[in-house]
């Protein structure tokens, strides 16, 4: 699988969402049900990501949605969040999946520098964001539904965008 778009959030997408059941610790990005109507909202920003087959791959939000509670979000990068669908984690999709996330960002949102917080825990995620060019900023506790965790903000500048991924 090498290609991913991103497009509006729907009705079944969201339902589906919402189903996805992460093993531990990762459990972390399970939304549950009645989170459909937040990803459905129109000014939070969701987007369903969909494979080159039109399969629902995971999905992404931009902006405070993308935040996490307790985390320094000051400047101008744009923050992004994305998680994929479950059965698609550890099969190396995840830098085509997070490239399609930024180039979005880039062309469609006229973003600059992009930022994302990701829990410390979650080392895969880490090491494809560095090899995106992502680099980490700061470190803080934030506060999940889960309690309290430790997470980094990484971003990737502005300038950068304009180069390829290091994938």
């Amino acid at each position: 699988m090498s290609g991913y778009r991103l497009t509006r959030m729907s009705d079944t997408y969201a339902h589906a969402i919402t189903s996805w059941r992460y093993d531990e610790p990762f459990s972390l990005y399970d939304l549950q049900p009645g989170d459909e109507d937040m990803l459905l909202d129109p000014t939070l920003h969701y987007h369903a990501v969909l494979d080159d087959r039109g399969v629902l791959a995971g999905f992404a939000c931009f902006g405070e949605d993308a935040q996490v509670y307790g985390g320094r979000y000051d400047g101008d990068a744009l923050d992004i969040g994305f998680s994929m669908a479950p059965e698609r984690t550890s099969r190396g999709e995840g830098g085509a999946f997070v490239g399609a996330v930024c180039r979005f960002a880039w062309s469609e949102l006229s973003a600059g520098a992009l930022r994302l917080s990701v829990a410390t825990f979650n080392r895969r995620a880490i090491a494809v964001y560095r090899r995106l060019g992502f680099h980490t900023v700061h470190w803080f506790i934030g506060t999940t539904r889960h309690g309290a965790l430790s997470f980094i903000a990484m971003t990737r500048d502005e300038e950068s965008h304009r180069l390829p991924f290091a994938i």
